[in-house]
């Protein structure tokens, strides 16, 4: 585990992710959790996409990361299911931990998600023997844990899935059994996330009004012109709640929408199985 950013810079998919553009030589920490450069690499996995804008808000730093890698996990998640026809049933990195607080274990471990994610499209791509090619120019130490990442996405339906129902055909029925229960249990972690952030939105719903009728009681006693420190507290600490509150509800939309997708996929692959079992 990397305990600080020297460290992390030497992972090897940070090393990897950096060969990848002519502009990744010289990338800081603060360049990978940007996530333009990150964005620009993503844009040459999927060469037929068109939107690379991004966020260049320079007095709003967290805001603009949190644009830039909602902007880039979306095209991620795409890129799996249009172009490759696959899902991804791993938990999705969270970019609010890496936008919010990028020097901790915690954003570490999310940028490697993400990381993780585009090494998978990048070795599926249309230019994936590029890819591949350059993966092999890099030291042999590196290469080998960049082959066991690849595997780790590639070959684990833990973290993806396919969408692509032929290759069923040529499962057996324990393969297809396995691959059932799997999907069950990532359709239940999936619904105890969005019960955990339904729970997370009610708080911070109570939190809120509860702090607006402390500021509007604080109101109605303060001189008009001699507002107290205390009232000024509360109004930011409404603010920061009231931020917190809508970056937990995209979290649950997002959460809510794969849920949907998980629940649309299990009733094809339970229609498949049906079909299979009926042929066998």
């Amino acid at each position: 585990m990397a305990s600080t950013v020297d460290d992390f810079m030497l992972h090897p998919l940070v090393v990897w992710v950096k060969t990848v553009s002519k502009d990744g030589g010289l990338l800081s920490y603060a360049d990978l959790i940007d996530g333009k450069y990150l964005n620009t690499v993503m844009a040459k996995i999927n060469c037929r996409s068109s939107d690379v804008s991004v966020s260049n808000e320079l007095n709003r730093e967290v805001n603009s990361r949190i644009q830039n890698l909602d902007r880039l996990l979306k095209s991620i998640r795409v890129y799996y299911q249009d172009s490759l026809e696959q899902l991804i049933v791993m938990e999705l990195p969270r970019i609010f931990t890496i936008a919010k607080d990028p020097v901790s274990e915690e954003a570490f471990n999310e940028i490697q998600k993400l990381l993780l994610l585009m090494l998978g499209c990048a070795v599926q791509c249309e230019l994936k023997q590029e890819f591949v090619e350059g993966i092999k120019l890099l030291d042999i130490h590196v290469q080998h844990a960049i082959v066991n990442h690849i595997q780790e996405i590639t070959d684990n339906n833990e973290n993806v899935c396919s969408l692509n129902w032929g290759e069923f055909v040529d499962m057996s029925m324990e393969q297809i059994d396995l691959q059932s229960r799997n999907m069950f249990s990532h359709m239940k972690r999936i619904v105890k996330e969005r019960d955990n952030y339904s729970e997370t939105i009610m708080e911070l719903s109570q939190e809120k009004d509860f702090l607006q009728v402390q500021i509007e009681g604080r109101k109605s006693i303060s001189p008009p012109m001699s507002p107290t420190a205390n009232r000024h507290q509360m109004t930011v600490e409404l603010a920061e709640t009231k931020a917190k509150l809508r970056r937990t509800r995209q979290e649950m939309e997002e959460k809510a929408e794969q849920a949907l997708e998980y629940k649309e996929e299990l009733d094809r692959f339970g229609q498949q199985l049906h079909k299979l079992r009926q042929e066998v």
